[in-house]
């Protein structure tokens, strides 16, 4: 039997040394095999598959610009690419059955 899970554990508020993140699923339907492994490789670099098409990641509003405009680059017509911003309300009510809960952003200390 599944189980439904709250993101709500999972949620930490930034730091003043730490830039505000946000939690964003981003999904495709690109034709072209080629342009569709060049956008799931950047996105991948910002956080995980969950699905064929469909990822979530953590991301600075200055990182999710810098994803929109790269991802933007390599768009063409008859291509759909959508980026959903959740905020912090919806994230603590996201559920899941059969996968992980959407993962807390990673904070790397050097």
């Amino acid at each position: 039997m599944g189980t439904s899970h709250s993101a709500s554990a999972r949620a930490r508020p930034a730091t003043l040394a730490e830039p505000e993140r946000h939690l964003v699923v981003v999904a495709y339907d690109i034709p072209s095999d080629r342009r569709r492994a060049r956008i799931a490789n950047r996105i991948l670099g910002y956080g995980g598959r969950i699905q064929g098409s469909v990822y979530e990641v953590w991301v600075t509003d200055r990182q999710l610009e810098s994803l929109w405009s790269s991802l933007g680059r390599e768009v063409k017509r008859g291509d759909l690419l959508r980026v959903y911003l959740l905020c912090g309300a919806c994230v603590v009510r996201t559920r899941s059955h059969g996968h992980d809960e959407p993962a807390s952003p990673v904070a790397l200390i050097l």
